[in-house]
């Protein structure tokens, strides 16, 4: 039996509590308050695989922001951490040198 994939837009100005209330709706999480504990913080293993992504976020810095809106294909019942991982290496994937000199 093939696993069911779902497509969800992540758009520009959503925050994170809203793509969590989406994700839960869809199916790709248990529930917002899953979600909500995954990307309440940078999880010492985001700062190890997206260096560049994180060089210069505080220590206590969530996950806000660090999303690259774009739309993602996962299947249903994932974890929160293959969904917080895609979208990560996305953003690092696409944002070039010059536009990070630019967030600093």
């Amino acid at each position: 039996m093939p696993r069911e994939e779902v497509t969800i837009t992540f758009v520009e100005g959503r925050t994170l509590k809203e793509y969590g209330a989406l994700l839960a709706e869809r199916g790709l999480v248990p529930s917002v308050e899953v979600w909500a504990r995954a990307v309440g913080s940078v999880a010492p293993r985001y700062r190890v695989l997206f260096p560049g992504l994180f060089a210069d976020a505080p220590a206590n810095a969530g996950l806000e922001g660090y999303f690259f809106p774009d739309t993602y294909r996962f299947f249903k019942n994932t974890s929160a951490r293959s969904i917080i991982e895609k979208a990560l290496r996305e953003m690092d994937e696409k944002l070039s040198t010059e536009a990070r000199a630019k967030i600093k």
